[in-house]
């Protein structure tokens, strides 16, 4: 598990399976950066239940979330065929 939000989990999730091995033959040192990433993500989980305290929290993560895979993902390269690898995570 990346994340305890549903949707950023998904997203990462995404990034794991899709993008990394898209990247990976294109250029090995964004998807090497995409792991540390992921890997840095999933040490940060957290699990919450369902109290209302939580699911704020839970809103929180999600724009916690969004926020650094765009800025991870700015700092890649910009060329179409790693904009094309990016795309998968949406």
């Amino acid at each position: 598990m990346y994340s305890d939000s549903p949707e950023c989990n998904a997203r990462l999730e995404r990034v794991a399976t899709e993008v990394v091995a898209c990247l990976q033959t294109l250029d090995p040192k964004s998807a090497e950066r995409l792991n540390v990433w992921l890997e840095q993500a999933k040490s940060q989980s957290r699990l919450f239940g369902t109290t209302a305290s939580e699911n704020v929290a839970l809103i929180g993560l999600e724009n916690r979330c969004t926020q650094e895979w765009e800025m991870v993902s700015r700092q890649l390269p910009s060329d179409e065929k790693t904009r094309a690898c990016l795309a998968l995570a949406k």
